[in-house]
C-alpha cells in the first residue's frame, strides 16, 4: 500500500512537473506572441505614416498640376491674342502699304503735270 501511494505521489509529481513545463512553454509563446503583435504594430503603424506622406505629396502633386494647367490656359490665351494682334498688324500693313502706293502715283501725276 505504501509502495501504491508513493508510485502515485510519484505519478502526481512527475506530471504537476510536466504540466509546470507546459506552462513554462505557453508563457513563454504568449511572450513570444506579443512580441510578433508588437512587431506587427509598429509596421501597421510605419505603413500608416508611409501612407499619409503619399497622401500629402499626391496632394501637393495635383496642386502643382493644376498650377501647371492654369499656366497652359493663360499662354494658350496669351498665344491667341499674339495671333489675333499679328493678324491685325498685316492687315495695318497692306493698308498702309495700299495707301503709301495711292500716294505715290497722286505724287507721281504732279510730277508729271508740272
Amino acid at each position: 500500500m505504501v509502495q501504491g501511494i508513493q508510485e502515485g505521489t510519484s505519478n502526481v509529481v512527475t506530471a504537476m512537473q510536466e504540466g509546470m513545463s507546459e506552462t513554462e512553454r505557453s508563457v513563454h509563446y504568449v511572450k513570444e506572441t506579443g512580441t510578433v503583435f508588437e512587431r506587427i504594430l509598429h509596421s501597421v503603424k510605419q505603413i500608416s505614416d508611409m501612407n499619409s506622406q503619399i497622401a500629402s505629396s499626391v496632394e501637393e502633386q495635383i496642386a502643382v498640376i493644376e498650377e501647371i494647367n492654369r499656366n497652359t490656359v493663360n499662354i494658350t490665351q496669351i498665344g491667341e491674342e499674339s495671333l489675333k494682334g499679328a493678324e491685325q498688324s498685316v492687315i495695318s500693313t497692306n493698308e498702309l502699304a495700299q495707301m503709301v502706293q495711292g500716294v505715290s502715283e497722286i505724287v507721281g501725276r504732279f510730277r508729271m503735270a508740272g
